[in-house]
């Protein structure tokens, strides 16, 4: 039995993340101000590595909980 799914989550992510970047360049043809620039610079433009670091961390946290289950399903044997 899965404890949770971590993978359909950051999928989703990673599809969303995407989907952002594409429709922000459709955005960026028509909106060519200071505001967007400063929009783009403190929201925008940090996204990535937030996004990277995020995805780090949960394979981490799934390879921990891979292996606390393991060591449940293991102890259950017994």
């Amino acid at each position: 039995m899965k404890i949770c799914d971590l993978n359909s989550g950051l999928g989703r992510l990673q599809r969303s993340a995407t989907r952002l970047k594409e429709r922000w360049q459709e955005t960026r043809t028509v909106w060519m101000d200071e505001t967007r620039r400063q929009f783009q610079e403190q929201h925008l433009d940090p996204l990535p590595s937030q996004i990277g670091m995020v995805l780090a961390a949960a394979q981490r946290l799934a390879e921990s909980l891979e292996k606390a289950e393991k060591a449940c399903a293991d102890e259950s044997e017994y």
